[in-house]
């Protein structure tokens, strides 16, 4: 009974959790192509577009690997704190894509490979939190 018990906690929390990374991919994404649109269109200053965007960038980075590190902690799998732990720098990539994609910036690079340096990068970090995480559990 008590084992049942504990599977149905760890589904009703791994469930929430989904909703939560989502969530948040989401709500970055807004908040990065808003941050975009504001600057190209002048609604937003130079000096507060870079303040945010850097803020964005590097929030996106540490908050990845506390999420990671929240969910080591609670016993989740290495691939899904990482993965999860992937959901601000995804949705800061969604953002600034989408905003390119409407015609609001462009690309010096290949975004592909802007993209999947950061999320390598970011993916480190996150398996790092993981790892503390798991090791203060």
């Amino acid at each position: 009974m008590s084992q049942l018990l504990l599977s149905q906690l760890r589904v009703e929390r791994n469930s929430g959790t989904v909703a939560l990374v989502l969530a948040l991919c989401v709500a970055t994404a807004f908040l990065y192509g808003a941050l975009r649109i504001g600057y190209v269109t002048e609604v937003v200053s130079a000096e507060t577009h870079g303040l945010v965007s850097e803020f964005v960038l590097y929030g996106s980075v540490l908050g990845g690997g506390v999420i990671a590190g929240v969910l080591g902690y609670w016993d989740a799998s290495a691939p899904v704190s990482v993965l999860s732990g992937l959901a601000l720098p995804v949705g800061m990539c969604l953002g600034s894509l989408g905003t390119v994609l409407l015609g609001f910036g462009y690309y010096d690079s290949s975004p592909a490979i802007l993209f999947t340096g950061l999320l390598l990068f970011c993916s480190v970090v996150n398996a790092i939190g993981w790892g503390i995480g798991t090791s203060v559990s």
